[in-house]
């Protein structure tokens, strides 16, 4: 399935060249929201004594890079683009019922893409030099690096008991590959851009071994100059 994508979006992405009527390079900055989805697995769910509630917490990131705008016609668009995102997150799992104490875990996620986004944008003109657009378009994304710290406490006691770092990416944690939709809009005036969208990952990006599933979601800020 995943190929069949990638080869209708190459295809796409050659029509849009070939038949493209206007032709700019942009460069773009973004402030994220991260978010690590992360719930239980319906098959590891805890029995009725024991309990573990997760509560996912966003965390302040950053994405930068540049963008084709391939013009197909006076109002559509076609923008591939080339990124590199600082994703992640704080999930916080609180475990009862398990022997005589409850245990907590604060997991704080920072992990790296480069990321390659293709949005379909439709440009609606609003004045003078002044046009609004609405964008819509899957992203695809690799692992660079990331880590995942660790801190454990008991209910009860103050000081941690147990601090951890681990590569984000490992056969353990996190797989390298995401892939999902991004969806948003934004003002240009002249060769300016600032926009705002909402980014959901598709794919479960936790290991087979992992007892929970996670999804990356983004929410960016962005502001950037096309030439």
């Amino acid at each position: 399935m995943n190929k069949n994508i990638t080869l209708w979006l190459i295809l796409a992405l050659a029509l849009s060249s070939a038949f493209a009527q206007e032709t700019s390079f942009g460069l773009r900055y973004s402030l994220t929201f991260n978010n690590v989805d992360m719930k239980e697995k319906s098959d590891t769910k805890s029995s009725d004594n024991a309990t573990t509630i997760i509560d996912n917490t966003a965390t302040v990131g950053f994405k930068f890079g540049s963008v084709v705008n391939l013009g197909v016609s006076r109002f559509f668009y076609v923008q591939p683009g080339l990124m590199f995102s600082q994703k992640g997150g704080e999930v916080n799992k609180s475990y009862y019922g398990y022997g005589n104490y409850t245990y907590s875990d604060m997991d704080i996620y920072k992990l790296y893409y480069i990321e390659l986004p293709v949005m379909f944008s439709l440009k609606i003109p609003a004045g003078n030099m002044l046009s609004l657009s609405l964008n819509a378009g899957p992203y695809f994304a690799l692992g660079l690096s990331g880590k995942t710290n660790t801190v454990s406490y008991v209910e009860g006691i103050d000081t941690e008991i147990a601090k951890k770092f681990n590569r984000a990416f490992s056969k353990n944690n996190l797989r390298r590959f995401d892939s999902g939709l991004s969806i948003g809009g934004g003002i240009e005036f002249e060769s300016i851009y600032v926009g705002t969208s909402y980014e959901f990952g598709f794919l479960d990006i936790a290991r087979s071994s992992n007892s929970n599933k996670a999804k990356n979601d983004v929410v960016s800020i962005t502001v950037g100059y096309d030439f």
